[in-house]
């Protein structure tokens, strides 16, 4: 996995992109609700912002806010384990 360098400023606005590790699979709209879920449990533990959002079959899209760095890294692990 690349170890890319990301800027970060406090209160800024960043997008990111979450794929399913098996791209043939289309679990994240059959499973619409599941991921709601894990999303309002992720906020209720580490409140953020979601400005937009976009899911699809194998991958979603995510704009919003999420605090600071060690935030976004526990935030992602939330995500993940849906």
């Amino acid at each position: 996995m690349p170890n890319y360098r990301r800027v970060w400023v406090p209160g800024g606005t960043y997008f990111f992109t979450v794929n399913l590790l098996e791209r043939r699979r289309s679990l994240l709209v059959d499973h619409i609700e599941a991921l709601r879920g894990a999303f309002r449990s992720a906020r209720r533990a580490r409140p953020f912002e979601v400005v937009a959002m976009v899911v699809l079959p194998d991958h979603l899209h995510d704009c919003g806010g999420f605090g600071h760095p060690p935030f976004r890294k526990s935030l992602t692990r939330l995500i993940e384990q849906v």
